[in-house]
């Protein structure tokens, strides 16, 4: 069960979170950004969602901090403009901030699926590493895709190719979701067999 003291950041976030998304949807009706009017809605209904099942699937309260973070990450990146450019399109460095919420989002979705799948792997199943690994992975990586599929509908149905961007962004947006699948493999394999995460935030 997840500590009393815990639970109340959780739902204190999950409102924080709420009342910003809710700014944000009057931003994108204001400027009529049918694209993030859809996604605004659609990432309320998925906090609304997560908050409902975090207890059965104990995400605690670091990862639930960073699926919401990877929201409002979404949702600001179109609803946000800097001397006329949008923040998704904005360059730092030598990533777009899009690379930047790919990444992140498919690296928090590895922590979600660790939750699920953890306790079917130990270090005394020969080749467990390497199957913890690759099932995370595609497990986060088939995620990822999903939310593609999210935007194709936004293109098809709002009008939102020009924003959303042709076939090299799309396989851009996936090379980032696979690297932050990867990365975030590496840290669950490697906590889970050296440290069973007893010091760790991913602990369960």
């Amino acid at each position: 069960m997840l500590r009393k003291k815990e639970e109340s950041w959780i739902k204190l976030s999950t409102l924080i979170t709420l009342v910003f998304l809710f700014i944000y949807m009057i931003l994108a009706f204001q400027t009529g950004n049918k694209e993030f009017i859809y996604y605004d809605f659609l990432v309320a209904a998925c906090i609304v969602f997560a908050y409902m099942i975090h207890r059965r699937i104990r995400l605690h309260l670091p990862i639930f901090i960073l699926i919401l973070v990877v929201f409002l990450m979404h949702v600001s990146g179109g609803d946000f403009y800097f001397n006329g450019a949008r923040l998704y399109d904005m360059i730092f460095g030598f990533l777009k901030y899009d690379n930047i919420v790919h990444f992140t989002g498919t690296l928090t979705a590895v922590f979600v699926v660790y939750n699920l799948i953890h306790g079917y792997f130990n270090e005394k199943k020969k080749y467990a590493r390497v199957y913890l690994f690759l099932v995370l992975s595609f497990m986060a990586m088939g995620f990822a895709t999903l939310i593609e599929l999210i935007e194709l509908i936004a293109v098809l149905f709002l009008n939102a190719g020009p924003t959303v961007g042709g076939y090299m962004n799309n396989a851009i947006d996936l090379f980032y979701n696979m690297l932050g699948a990867l990365i975030g493999s590496i840290i669950i394999v490697y906590n889970h067999f050296d440290f069973y995460l007893k010091n760790s935030f991913l602990y369960f």
